[in-house]
């Protein structure tokens, strides 16, 4: 079989595609080394450490607005109750609200003050207890007993906090009332409005909410018993 020598055109081309080639990785191998030799001059990653150390700044605005939300909260809730109070009448007879922010301040600060305490308590017991105590594999058990009555005395403190500052704040409210001169009188109770509290979230998670209406019902008929008004003249 004869077989054809290449033309002088294909030899050119073969020689121009290998040149290519080697002009390529010539490309590639002098990039190789720019980033080598780049890299050398970056800093290290304690380098990056102590930059970032020195660079930061804690964000003290931000941190400045907790207090300030704290200190604020007890007067908004003092400007809105007298907002509301104020501006509800009985037939033609205004209603006056008779508190000052200093008692709402004060409720605030003892609901907080107890919750302290309480926290604090749970803290003492569960280092007597020794639950965060490691195991013998360096390991804490998520699931151990005292740390569960740990989580569960915390998560009933944090209930009872909460009904301690919604029934106070509603006693305070309507007993600093007054209709024509007659002040109102309610006597809500923290341990009962944390019964209804509970129940009624039970009541409302096995239900997938159809007894919502249920109680929000129970909850205003206690509260609608437990407030009077004080007269003693007719009100006819």
């Amino acid at each position: 079989v004869w077989d054809a020598a290449p033309s002088d055109e294909a030899v050119v081309e073969q020689q121009n595609g290998v040149e290519q080639q080697i002009s390529d990785i010539e490309t590639i191998e002098s990039s190789i080394e720019q980033l080598a030799s780049g890299a050398e001059h970056l800093p290290h990653s304690d380098e990056y450490a102590e930059g970032d150390k020195d660079e930061f700044t804690p964000p003290w605005a931000m941190i400045a607005l907790f207090p300030l939300f704290f200190l604020a909260f007890p007067f908004w809730e003092y400007l809105k109750a007298r907002f509301l109070i104020s501006n509800t009448r009985y037939g033609t007879s205004p209603f006056d609200f008779t508190a000052s922010a200093g008692n709402f301040y004060f409720l605030y600060l003892k609901a907080i003050i107890i919750f302290i305490v309480a926290i604090a308590l749970v803290g003492f017991v569960s280092t007597q207890l020794d639950i965060f105590t490691p195991s013998e594999e360096g390991t804490i058990e998520a699931l151990s007993p005292s740390l569960i009555a740990m989580q569960v005395s915390f998560f009933i403190f944090y209930l009872w906090a909460f009904a301690y500052i919604q029934t106070k704040r509603s006693n305070l409210i309507f007993s600093q009332t007054e209709l024509n001169g007659m002040p109102l009188q309610s006597t809500l109770s923290v341990t009962y409005m944390l019964y209804l509290y509970v129940t009624n979230t039970l009541g409302i998670v096995c239900s997938l909410g159809l007894l919502i209406p249920w109680s929000m019902i129970r909850t205003a008929r206690y509260r609608a018993s437990q407030l009077c008004l004080l007269s003693n003249t007719s009100l006819d």
